[in-house]
């Protein structure tokens, strides 16, 4: 899914740029990945239930990412996408 970026609406929490075609970015709200320099954008919203306070990205390339999230009362968990941010599994580090 294409997405536009509004930085007003949506802040970044991290960005990664692995090349110069593929970054990775982070909000409280979603992930979006561009393989072609920042032209187009695909969002991936969390799940209702996970609406972090932050999140920290670790990006390893176009496909693979950890995020480290953290809610209150100091509850930090951690995910990994193996395809492009679509989908997010628990992960223990």
């Amino acid at each position: 899914m294409d997405a536009r970026l509004d930085p007003a609406a949506e802040p970044a929490t991290d960005l990664q740029a692995l090349s110069p075609t593929v970054w990775w970015l982070a909000s409280r709200a979603a992930v979006y990945v561009t393989t072609d320099g920042g032209k187009r954008w695909r969002r991936h919203p969390f799940r209702n239930a996970l609406r972090p306070l932050n999140v920290s990205l670790t990006a390893l390339d176009a496909r693979t990412a950890v995020l480290q999230t953290y809610n209150e009362p100091r509850r930090i968990r951690w995910f990994v996408t193996h395809d492009s941010g679509a989908t997010f599994d628990p992960f223990k580090p």
